[in-house]
């Protein structure tokens, strides 16, 4: 659904330049811009030691030192593969609750002068405020380095079982990122309030929100946004044999984790992990 969420190039510039003012002399948080960004990243390190007292200039040598930081950093998706690396096949799964920054909001998310746009600024803005924490005098007790997740969006339309992609400005949804376990209530606010007064925008629209999924069944979309309707077709196919169907409510939505980055790889290579809220069938 990435292209009915509209994450165009010139929003994630955006991204990287406010950023870059941020994290000039930070290289290693630089570099994660693309994983923050929901791009996969291999890292080859290759023969990268030189002896002691041996310097080397260049940026291969600059980035693989990088590299090797990040590969230290808490990775959510690899720590949790259940949830955001699931196969292709359809699987039942049952999600426990997890705290979100989030925003709300409706309309098509490709609308440029719409509010997702301003959604996800305000997202990575709260995103990069948390993980950037520790470079000043505020310090969250339980702080650990660890990569910003991937963007997931909830997705409903009124009166729809599921989402109807072909109405896209009826949609209504709420865009989130996961925080991590040291992120409470009180540090949230503060987050709110240092985004605010660094930034100079308003983030009063940026939320504290839990998400209790509960049991689910998921798979992951490998290919074009537009291909998604089909895969959600075998999903919910996958549930009925299993004596399961869709349960849909004003607390549980279309679900989607959004594991690529559709500026740098082919559509029929985009990874999107699709979600539905289930229960037994009476």
């Amino acid at each position: 659904m990435v292209d009915k969420i509209g994450l165009e190039s010139s929003l994630l510039d955006l991204f990287l330049r406010e950023i870059s003012r941020e994290l000039v002399d930070d290289r290693t948080d630089h570099l994660q811009m693309p994983q923050l960004l929901c791009t996969d990243i291999s890292v080859k390190t290759g023969n990268d030691f030189e002896a002691p007292g041996k310097e080397r200039s260049g940026s291969l040598h600059d980035q693989r030192n990088v590299w090797r930081k990040i590969e230290m950093a808490f990775d959510y998706k690899k720590e949790y593969k259940e949830f955001y690396l699931p196969p292709k096949k359809p699987q039942i799964i049952t999600v426990p609750a997890m705290n979100f920054v989030a925003v709300q909001g409706k309309g098509d998310p490709n609308d440029p002068a719409g509010e997702y746009k301003a959604a996800l600024e305000l997202l990575y803005g709260m995103a990069f405020t948390i993980k950037m924490s520790y470079k000043g005098s505020h310090k969250m007790n339980g702080y650990f380095e660890y990569v910003v997740p991937p963007l997931e969006g909830l997705w409903h339309q009124p009166g729809a079982e599921g989402v109807d992609f072909s109405n896209k400005e009826t949609f209504i949804w709420t865009s989130m990122i996961r925080l991590p376990e040291f992120v409470t209530r009180a540090e949230f606010d503060w987050a709110v309030q240092e985004a605010t007064a660094k930034k100079k925008k308003n983030f009063s629209k940026v939320e504290f929100f839990t998400y209790d999924e509960g049991l689910c069944v998921q798979c992951m979309h490998i290919g074009s946004y537009d291909t998604e309707p089909e895969t959600l077709r075998q999903l919910d196919a996958f549930a009925a044999e299993q004596g399961y169907c869709p349960d849909f409510s004003d607390t549980r939505f279309h679900h989607e984790i959004y594991l690529g980055d559709p500026r740098r790889t082919a559509p029929e290579k985009l990874k999107t992990v699709l979600r539905h809220p289930i229960r037994r069938m009476k």
